[in-house]
């Protein structure tokens, strides 16, 4: 993969429409993408030599998001607060250029907001995955 401008990365939130579209969201700041996969620990009383034994099957996949930006769209930036009030699990999308994008749903678990006297106002937010994820390479 080429370098690549962070603000070619896009975090896009779907409409929740039968055929879902996905509409970018602000203007980008900064995105942090992490993913992580957590054993199951299935050890027990005849574990050989009290050894931890793992489930080799995977465990549980988690994806989180950390973005800011600079709002730019004022029927988006209620969507967020309103689904973060809520607790609304919401389809979102990452893309990465020239890697791929990853597509779930996710809920909103923080959402701060941010100003200056004189500087733009800011956000940022962090999704965490709370339904299956994919990921499609570029």
């Amino acid at each position: 993969m080429a370098a690549q401008l962070g603000k070619a990365y896009l975090l896009k939130i779907g409409d929740g429409g039968g055929t879902e579209a996905f509409t970018a969201i602000a203007g980008m700041r900064t995105i942090r993408v992490s993913r992580n996969r957590r054993p199951i620990d299935i050890t027990n009383a005849d574990s050989s030599g009290n050894a931890r034994e793992l489930l080799t099957a995977g465990g549980v996949k988690e994806a989180t998001v950390s973005f800011t930006g600079v709002f730019t769209d004022g029927a988006t930036d209620s969507t967020l607060e309103t689904d973060f009030e809520a607790g609304t699990l919401r389809n979102f999308e990452i893309v990465i250029p020239d890697f791929g994008t990853y597509t779930g749903a996710f809920v909103i678990t923080r959402l701060d907001h941010e100003a200056g006297y004189e500087a733009e106002g800011t956000f940022s937010i962090e999704l965490t995955s709370g339904d299956a994820w994919s990921f499609s390479a570029a």
